[in-house]
């Protein structure tokens, strides 16, 4: 099933009258063969819209059938499994509700979402802008799967103003000598950053590398990290500004961390336009991040917390998707 394939179906019973039609929000942790859709209706001038979410998910952890003492919720047995619906009610001032569709079959649950108009009692009592019937029949269509008919995915490849939002594919593990792309795919899909606004060369960043080195530019445009800029370069060798003590070189504060892969030195100038590095010393070659900030604070602590540094270490461990080789599903990511 792909994310326009669902557009498709939807479009069967609901109207494809919409503000946007995208692939749901999806990170590199998203389970494999999970897919989502989201569909926004009416809306403007600072309001989204109502939300029509369409899914697909492969052996759920959650169970969404209902709890015994749920009285919002309520399940019957339909053809090919069984149909839960599910709702919360209109919080005044706060939220209007959602209401949840699921379908549980053997191995899977298919699911539709609806959130938007204010919901102030079982769904099935009033009116809402969408019908729930129609909502119903969607999520009931046996094509609505985590494995559908190819019919279905060419009929996706035909729906219009297509927004995109499809999840990387970095399902190829086949190596491959390391590029800017891979670079590029590496950080944002395993640092699970959505927003971005583009990516440059970096040629000042990378020469002090030595020949052989491999960087890329990235800048950020996220609500959940305080950089706006990172580079990040793959090299045979260390750079030349770099000491051979990592922590004696000049102009920076520095402390060191053990990694899987070779000790991993986190570089600071603090003050405003000063940078962050974090320098992975392998045993044959080099990984480095660069974050550039308004402003780098001055105590450990509080660099650590400006670059989400649990993650980024953890970047630093995985040795099959970056270095001097990375994997052909990152060469063909596409933002």
């Amino acid at each position: 099933m792909t994310a326009r394939g669902l557009a498709a179906l939807a479009f069967v019973y609901l109207s494809d009258d919409t503000a946007s039609r995208a692939a749901a929000y999806s990170t590199y942790e998203t389970p494999v063969g999970e897919v989502g859709l989201d569909l926004r209706y009416g809306g403007g001038e600072g309001d989204d819209g109502d939300l029509v979410r369409v899914g697909v998910t492969p052996e759920p952890e959650d169970d969404p059938r209902c709890e015994a003492d749920d009285q919002r919720c309520v399940e019957r047995d339909v053809d090919g499994g069984t149909l839960v619906l599910a709702w919360e009610e209109v919080a005044p001032e706060e939220d209007p509700g959602v209401v949840l569709l699921s379908l549980v079959r053997d191995g899977e649950v298919a699911s539709v979402l609806y959130a938007g108009p204010a919901i102030k009692g079982d769904p099935r009592e009033i009116d809402l802008p969408i019908d729930l019937s129609a909502l119903e029949d969607l999520v009931q269509d046996p094509r609505v799967s985590v494995t559908t008919d190819q019919e279905v995915v060419d009929a996706g490849e035909e729906v219009e103003d297509w927004e995109g939002g499809e999840a990387p594919d970095t399902a190829d593990p086949t190596p491959v000598p390391v590029s800017p792309q891979a670079l590029k795919g590496f950080f944002l899909t395993y640092s699970d950053l959505s927003g971005f606004s583009g990516t440059s060369d970096i040629p000042r960043v990378v020469e002090p590398f030595g020949p052989g080195a491999v960087g890329t530019g990235i800048s950020i445009s996220s609500d959940h990290v305080r950089y706006r800029d990172v580079d990040v370069v793959a090299s045979p060798r260390a750079p030349t500004w770099l000491a051979a003590d990592p922590c004696a070189t000049p102009g920076y504060a520095c402390e060191t961390y053990d990694g899987a892969l070779g000790p991993v030195h986190l570089l600071w100038k603090a003050g405003r336009n000063g940078e962050v590095w974090l320098v992975n010393l392998r045993a044959e070659e080099v990984v480095a991040f660069r974050f550039d900030s308004w402003k780098v604070p001055e105590q450990e602590q509080a660099v650590a917390g400006s670059i989400d540094l649990r993650t980024v270490r953890s970047m630093l461990d995985d040795g099959e998707h970056v270095g001097m080789t990375s994997t052909a599903g990152l060469e063909r990511v596409q933002f």
